[in-house]
């Protein structure tokens, strides 16, 4: 905040406000005011960290700096024609320079991975709707700007009334820079739209666990949990199948998990100021009756996957990939499982199931039909 400060010991706001009457149209003046703005410098941070946290990168105090020159100073700001077309002038402000920029910094980098222009939300549709049709562009785009950054609508939408009196390629370019606008600089019930769900409760996780709180990241433990059973999919609760590769029938096995104090518990502090901050979280189970616990580290995009999965999403070749820890994970767990005393077998083709018992007293097995559950 230090760098758009209004007062004359600042030197950005000072040459700011020196350069504004003879080159208020400039991008450079232009971004800064923007950046000014209440509540722009805040969602920027947001997405910063999203693209941090996502990207699993972390950013030394230059980068940081060279990405604040980025976001306000185009690429060969010198050489800058004024006069130039309209896809030049817009790709020169800010909201395009923040998330259409890989090519630059390693800031602008990861932020490219979290582009507004990814979120799928009716209201976006609607609003890209409502442009499309639109005899006044500019007045449709206001609506969704607090009032003092009005002028922004003006700047973007220039001379044009309607979007069917633009050329193919800028009617592209000027939708994606209003969604990208309002990401950083809209209206707060529009913002929202933005800030990924899974990300919240991760970074929530991720505080409780860096604070050692266990209790408030305890919906972890149970997010992980259902996704073990959920991953491949399971007969019936607390059954976990062994493989999904045999043709017509399936093996599962009874698998008991119980969450683990004994590892991964960082030192507990009730401060609201993290010195130190793991950019993962370990948590641990104890299976069946395995003396030692099983670890697993989740980062974001295996928080993400898991949230997914436990929404009815059926994680692909692709995402096993992804995930080769999470699979291991479960391997581990399954060697633990109730196998040798119990196997539950679903015969696909026949939608019959058999459980298959050990009688330890009497030393042999016993095969009975089940009904399913």
């Amino acid at each position: 905040n230090k760098i758009v400060a209004e007062n004359e010991d600042n030197p950005f706001y000072k040459a700011y406000t020196m350069d504004l009457e003879t080159y208020g149209n400039n991008p450079i003046i232009i971004n800064y005011r923007l950046l000014s703005a209440p509540g722009v410098i805040d969602s920027i941070v947001r997405f910063v960290i999203f693209a941090m946290v996502n990207s699993k990168k972390l950013i030394s105090t230059r980068e940081l700096m060279n990405f604040i020159y980025e976001i306000i100073v185009p690429v060969n700001y010198e050489d800058f024609d004024m006069s130039s077309t309209s896809f030049d002038y817009i790709d020169a402000l800010l909201p395009n320079l923040l998330f259409n920029s890989k090519e630059r910094g390693i800031v602008l980098k990861i932020l490219t991975e979290v582009d507004p222009l990814q979120v799928r939300a009716e209201e976006i549709d609607q609003l890209i709707i409502r442009l499309n049709i639109a005899n006044s562009i500019k007045e449709v785009t206001k609506e969704y700007l607090p009032e003092e950054l009005y002028y922004i609508a003006d700047v973007i939408v220039g001379n044009n009334s309607s979007i069917s009196n633009m050329p193919e390629g800028l009617k592209e370019q000027f939708l994606d820079t209003v969604i990208r606008l309002l990401a950083i600089a809209g209206t707060i019930e529009y913002k929202q739209l933005f800030q990924d769900e899974d990300f919240i409760s991760y970074m929530k996780y991720l505080f409780y666990y860096n604070n050692g709180q266990l209790k408030g990241y305890k919906k972890l433990f149970e997010e992980v949990k259902h996704a073990v059973f959920n991953w491949n999919g399971k007969p019936k609760d607390n059954y976990i199948y062994l493989n999904n590769t045999l043709e017509n029938f399936t093996i599962a096995e009874s698998l008991k998990l119980k969450y683990s104090s004994k590892k991964g518990i960082l030192p507990e502090s009730n401060s609201s100021l993290i010195e130190r901050f793991k950019g993962n979280i370990k948590i641990a189970f104890e299976v069946g009756n395995e003396p030692e616990p099983k670890e697993l580290i989740v980062d974001y995009q295996l928080f993400k996957k898991l949230v997914a999965v436990n929404k009815g999403y059926y994680a692909n070749k692709n995402d096993k990939e992804e995930a080769v820890l999470f699979v291991e994970f479960i391997d581990s767990l399954i060697k633990h499982g109730n196998m040798n005393d119990e196997l539950y077998v679903q015969v696909i083709n026949e939608n019959k199931s058999f459980k298959l018992r050990y009688e330890d007293g009497f030393d042999e097995f016993t095969f009975e039909r089940v009904d399913k559950e």
